[in-house]
């Protein structure tokens, strides 16, 4: 990835055709591939930006003369003066490789920072370099990684790194240099600090700029006490340091470099011409008192023309680049704030959905609800409350809004009497939500029985229809339903095949009662099996057949009861409690009998009583059959629940 020879990528060219071409190689760059899926709550603030920690340019190791990833500064500085994209282009004929030898071999030294505690590199470099900046100043940055200085003499890249070493054996005297030549420049106080202040990069920080200083705040200071406590902070960056203790050791040298800084300016003659920077020299000379003091070569300037070399020397101790003990990064207490991108869920879901659950609507529904229960979450950013409910069977959820926290419960309603799935999840203030908090439950609610077959009846029952047959007449209809707040009796004469859901038939001969037994459904709205028994004078054969669903129930009403025929009143209760007779049929007691009951008998056999006969005939043939010429067509009374 990244090489001069990569071929398009396949992903992206299957993700997006001819959007990206066979000629979108990015050849020389390595990039990265994701695919992102939107999320409302994840990416609200829109497109995130992308962070990665990689490893970087593979780098060539002279020592082992094997290339390959390496954070050894000396190495990656060699790799970017050689790098024909981004560094210098120079040629490896222009590295003295063993300066870089023996710099990276420093740099892999271990040491220990903190007594008893784990080893490390004296020097690793991490970061990247920006392209847009120029070589010269990349590489700047790039040295600071090791306390390194790269010079380029004769053609030819150096790179030194100031250390404990031997001297070289080269003595300066007055002898050997040029008289009046020396100069010598003594440390101020702009130069020589007393605390210093490290800037480097924290993956602890998300890769954020922190600083650490030295010696550290509160330990005992001699240079400040030597400076008689006047502060002379210095402050330096390290952009290639992603380590503290490392950091901290880099800024340890560099300041007790600035304290021992006397530098001397002078001209040396020819037999010192092997002078080289980096070079430990002795200086002996009477006027400082000076005998075998060791100073670094720090920069050298040869005049062919006089046959001599400037040179800058830098006074040398060795016990600077010893390090001192070193002590753990103080631990920071977490604060006690929760995080606002972790939302609790509530618990203890509990789900009842009874008869106490349930309403009547004002239209006479019986409204089946599932009241949910939970316990509050313990979340201080807590907003609202997200409920959603669907049918076991079904996939797709349904929303039921938001209730504020203080509501406490929930109706998950109308519902119907399968198993239902339901769930509630916190949202905090910043809309982020918690995991869902579920739960199941089939509701089980006991519609009310027929209570009583007064004047005003009390029902729970709705769409029971009956079915005759008679093997002289067409085929005729009868039902008992609910509309709206009105039972009805009711002749319909559609064909037979109309009513599919018609699965059972009575067959009677006998004269005697009308009787219709209702049982106790579990759930309105349930099938439910209805037994209905039918005879009739006159002899004719009925088939009879009551539907099983449970409907609709009515309400409370005070109307009086009324027989109708052919759309008008033919007797009817008044309000008083009266039965009123039209001259047009008469009114006979015995039978036939209609009896509602309660075949669980829970509230004991009710019954009801009136027989109805046309006046144009003995045979309550003509009222069954109710053809609309004689007899009446159709009968009904007002129902009340028994609720």
């Amino acid at each position: 990835l990244g090489t001069d020879s990569q071929v398009v990528d396949p992903t992206l060219t299957a993700l997006f055709g001819t959007e990206w071409p066979s000629t979108a190689k990015g050849q020389g760059v390595a990039y990265v591939v994701l695919l992102m899926w939107y999320n409302q709550q994840i990416f609200g603030g829109g497109m995130p930006r992308i962070n990665a920690v990689i490893r970087g340019q593979k780098v060539f190791d002279p020592r082992t003369s094997t290339t390959a990833y390496s954070t050894n500064p000396a190495l990656v500085i060699r790799d970017y003066l050689t790098a024909p994209v981004y560094g210098f282009e120079d040629d490896e004929i222009t590295i003295d490789d063993v300066s870089f030898e023996s710099g990276a071999d420093y740099c892999d030294e271990l040491v220990t920072p903190i007594s008893g505690g784990a080893s490390q590199k004296r020097f690793e470099l991490t970061g990247w370099v920006d392209t847009n900046r120029s070589t010269r100043a990349n590489l700047a940055d790039l040295t600071t990684a090791c306390r390194g200085t790269v010079l380029n003499i004769g053609g030819v890249w150096k790179l030194i790194i100031r250390k404990e070493q031997s001297a070289t054996g080269l003595v300066i005297t007055t002898d050997n240099t040029v008289e009046g030549s020396w100069k010598y420049v003594l440390p101020g106080s702009a130069v020589a600090g007393n605390r210093v202040v490290v800037g480097y990069v924290d993956p602890d920080r998300d890769y954020q700029v922190d600083s650490v200083q030295w010696p550290e705040p509160g330990d005992s200071n001699l240079y400040l006490t030597e400076d008689n406590s006047h502060l002379n902070e210095l402050s330096i960056d390290l952009p290639f340091t992603d380590d503290r203790l490392r950091a901290q050791q880099i800024g340890m040298v560099l300041l007790r470099e600035t304290r021992e800084s006397i530098m001397v300016i002078l001209t040396a003659k020819e037999e010192l011409l092997q002078a080289e920077v980096g070079d430990v020299v002795v200086l002996t000379h009477p006027s400082p008192g000076w005998t075998d003091k060791e100073f670094w070569v720090v920069a050298t300037n040869y005049r062919p023309e006089a046959g001599v070399m400037d040179l800058v020397l830098m006074e040398y101790e060795p016990s600077v680049y010893t390090l001192d003990e070193q002590f753990p990064q103080p631990t920071i207490h977490d604060t006690n704030l929760p995080d606002p991108f972790t939302v609790a869920a509530p618990t203890s879901l509990v789900l009842t959905a009874g008869d106490a659950e349930s309403i009547l609507s004002a239209d006479g529904v019986r409204i089946i609800r599932i009241k949910m229960e939970w316990t509050d979450a313990i979340e201080p950013f807590i907003s609202t409350y997200e409920v959603q409910a669907k049918p076991n069977a079904d996939s797709d959820w349904d929303s039921y809004g938001t209730l504020l926290p203080e509501d406490g419960l929930f109706y998950v309603g109308p519902v119907s009497d399968e198993n239902w799935d339901c769930q509630i999840r916190t949202v905090n203030r910043l809309g982020i939500h918690s995991d869902w908090l579920s739960g199941s439950i089939t509701p089980s609610v006991t519609p009310s029985i027929l209570t009583s077959a007064s004047q005003e009846v009390a029902a729970d029952v709705a769409r029971y229809r009956l079915r005759e047959t008679d093997q002289t007449l067409p085929l005729g209809l009868w039902g008992l339903t609910l509309e709206g707040d009105q039972l009805r009796i009711q002749k319909n004469t559609a064909v037979a095949g109309d009513f599919t859901t018609f699965n059972e038939f009575f067959t009677m001969a006998a004269d005697g009662a009308l009787t219709l037994t209702v049982p106790t459904v579990a759930v309105v709205g349930t099938a439910a099996t209805v037994a209905v028994s039918v005879t009739k004078t006159g002899g004719a054969t009925m088939a009879v057949q009551a539907t099983s669903t449970v409907g609709k129930v009515g309400t409370t009403s005070n109307h009086p009861l009324q027989f109708l025929q052919n759309n008008g009143i033919v007797a009817e209760f008044d309000t008083a409690g009266n039965f009123v007779i039209s001259s047009s049929i008469a009114i006979e007691s015995g039978t036939p009998v209609i009896t509602l009951k309660d075949t669980n008998s829970v509230l004991g056999n009710v019954t009801y009583q009136s027989v109805i006969k046309g006046t144009d005939s003995t045979d309550a043939q003509a009222w069954w059959l109710g053809d609309g010429q004689s007899g009446v067509k159709q009968a009904s009374f007002w129902a009340t629940t028994g609720y």
